[in-house]
């Protein structure tokens, strides 16, 4: 299938970004 590292990167820093949004919310 086409599923490239470039594509997991991109999954990746996603969640991290979302996560340092729930975190800047939190405090």
């Amino acid at each position: 299938d086409s599923f490239t590292l470039k594509d997991l990167d991109e999954k990746a820093s996603a969640k991290t970004k979302s996560w340092q949004i729930s975190l800047a919310y939190i405090f």
